[in-house]
């Protein structure tokens, strides 16, 4: 694995170290060095290196084709997809070869290319993301879908969407606070990287990421306890009080760590505070705003960074489902949808099940991804629930390999792919 930015410039292009170096280091630095060029140059030597390198540069240059003309140089360092864009390996460069295929796939989608420009932007970056997964979930599915413009004017939904033949309204959202949930991406995929390409195991808990100090002690905790496993070749337990417990072994040695943490996370956030009460929130708030109109079906999206398996099944079997009753007063509702997008580290079991009104999904997807999916469907609410809804998601890891398994970026999207 070859990094751009990064502790060790070694394997970097000789004549630009020590710009890699001010890059990752010092922010007041980055205004002087032109990402993309560093980005790019870094590539067109580090992908000869690799079996999918030709692609990936196709997929890196499709990428700068889109992102460049709207990507702030002095916020490169909190942007939370610069730790794929500076890596070069096998696995990182099929996520960036996919990544790319999503957003050509959706490029010829009316009102994409706004949404698009937004992946540019940090602060914006998980809320564009949000909105482009779920088209990309109908679109795959056959369903037609429009992003619409937001406008000062006047409250509009997020994306229009044609369940057989009739319209209906989507409001994309998030439980996470924007700083939260990028601070939580960029840790979480250092601690992934730390651990799968120095061949360990991990496992534990990881709590309240508040600042970016927070960010920094825990990534010198997973450094020191990698280091040591591998030195020492044993498990190590590591903990930061109030922030982590950590497990790490050779993976020889994975059977040493605790069962309850072997390979397995548990995450906890300030956001995971009446979590419950935060959905009731979600639903209210935007049940009575005019985004969603009452001359059609409307349907509210949540995705979550930070929900546990086991918060998700719980969600599911409640009894009482607080949620549901809530939801059944807002009759221009006709589901919730919960998301837990990919979450790099639980293992997933592969199901779906349904009770009464909800119904719970959970699926792999490629590149060492998952997500689990809660629908509660409104049986009070003004317009049936589109079941092609539900078919779009039940299908969407067989309908992303057939996509993955298409034509590589810089053929072109099919004219009959257009919506």
């Amino acid at each position: 694995m070859r990094f751009l930015p990064g502790k060790s410039t070694k394997n970097c292009i000789p004549e630009t170290t020590g710009k890699l170096q001010a890059l990752h280091h010092d922010k007041k630095s980055v205004a002087s060095i032109n990402f993309w060029d560093m980005t790019l140059t870094f590539h067109e030597s580090a992908s000869s290196g690799y079996d999918s390198g030709e692609d990936a540069l196709k997929a890196v240059l499709y990428l700068e084709s889109l992102l460049r003309d709207d990507w702030d140089e002095t916020q490169t360092l909190d942007h939370p997809l610069r730790s794929k864009l500076v890596q070069a390996s096998e696995p990182n460069y099929l996520w960036l070869m996919h990544f790319a295929q999503k957003l050509q796939k959706l490029s010829t989608t009316k009102g994409s290319e706004g949404v698009i420009k937004k992946l540019a932007i940090a602060a914006e970056y998980n809320g564009a993301l949000a909105e482009l997964d779920f088209a990309l979930k109908l679109h795959l599915g056959g369903i037609r879908v429009e992003f619409i413009e937001a406008s000062p004017e006047t409250q509009t939904p997020d994306l229009m969407a044609e369940f057989d033949g009739h319209l209906a309204g989507l409001e994309i959202t998030s439980m996470n606070l924007p700083d939260e949930a990028k601070r939580a991406s960029d840790a979480f995929g250092y601690v992934h990287s730390k651990l799968f390409y120095n061949k360990v195991t991990g496992g534990g808990v990881i709590c309240d990421l508040r600042t970016p100090n927070h960010v920094r002690e825990l990534e010198h905790v997973v450094e020191g306890a990698v280091d040591e496993a591998l030195r020492k070749n044993k498990m190590v337990k590591r903990n930061y009080p109030g922030l982590v417990t950590l497990y790490v072994a050779p993976r020889d040695l994975a059977h040493e760590i605790p069962e309850h943490s072997r390979g397995k996370f548990r995450t906890w956030s300030r956001s995971s505070l009446h979590k419950k009460e935060q959905i009731i929130r979600k639903i209210q708030t935007k049940g009575k705003s005019n985004q969603l109109q009452k001359k059609e079906p409307g349907l509210l999206v949540i995705y979550d960074r930070f929900l546990p398996a086991e918060e998700s099944i719980q969600f599911f079997e409640d009894p009482a489902d607080d949620v549901g009753a809530v939801l059944a007063t807002y009759p221009v509702l006709s589901a919730l949808i919960l998301i837990a997008p990919p979450y790099i580290f639980e293992s997933v079991t592969e199901r779906a099940m349904s009770k009464e009104h909800r119904v719970y999904i959970e699926h792999s997807l490629p590149d060492r991804e998952g997500e689990r999916i809660i629908v509660w469907k409104n049986k009070h609410g003004d317009f049936p629930f589109p079941e092609a809804l539900l078919n779009a998601l039940e299908n969407y890891p067989r309908n992303l390999s057939r996509l993955f398994g298409s034509s590589i970026i810089g053929d072109g999207a099919d004219a009959e792919d257009a919506v």
